[in-house]
């Protein structure tokens, strides 16, 4: 029996460029012809329980022909499922066939990757400790990921369905 505590677990897995930067090396090797764009990372679980995952989406999306400003966005082509714990081992790729799920502005305000990345952080950190973010870091993700759905609600939607407990959990929360 271990004597971890979610600080000492949460202190092995890899931080949120880690995982980014690993979903783009898979992504590059299964998909270098596409021009793809990654999802936020999201939880395999919620709340986080079993082994640390976290899970990555690659979607396409391309400019509308009679709008400049508006995007068609396309159903995830793959799903990328990332432990959390062992960065040496790859990511397991689950293939998707896209479809048009619809259109949405082109240019995030507020939810972008970067903004994403940093929020990743403390949901990370809960998943790889097997516990909800804390009372101090719950409102800040809530209200990165609140920005991402109101932002590419398209998608959202989509994405809803691989995790509707947590998606559940960012519209509960004040």
């Amino acid at each position: 029996m271990s004597n971890d505590t979610p600080e000492t677990q949460a202190a092995r897995c890899d931080d949120a460029s880690a995982v980014i930067g690993r979903a783009r090396r898979a992504l590059s090797a299964v998909a270098a012809e596409m021009p793809w764009t990654l999802s936020p990372i999201f939880p395999e679980t919620w709340p986080p329980s079993g082994k640390p995952v976290a899970m990555v989406y690659a979607y396409v999306t391309t400019v509308l022909p009679t709008s400049m400003e508006r995007l068609e966005v396309y159903s995830p082509f793959l799903r990328l499922q990332i432990l959390l714990t062992d960065a040496s081992a790859p990511p397991e790729v689950s293939r998707f066939t896209p479809r048009s799920l619809g259109s949405e502005r082109g240019d995030p305000r507020k939810a972008t990757p970067e903004v994403m990345e940093q929020a990743a952080g403390p949901l990370l950190d809960a998943i790889c400790a097997g516990v909800l973010p804390t009372a101090a870091d719950a409102p800040r993700l809530r209200a990165a990921y609140r920005e991402w759905i109101f932002e590419h609600g398209v998608l959202a939607d989509e994405l809803r369905a691989a995790a509707p407990a947590f998606f559940t959990w960012i519209a509960e929360g004040e």
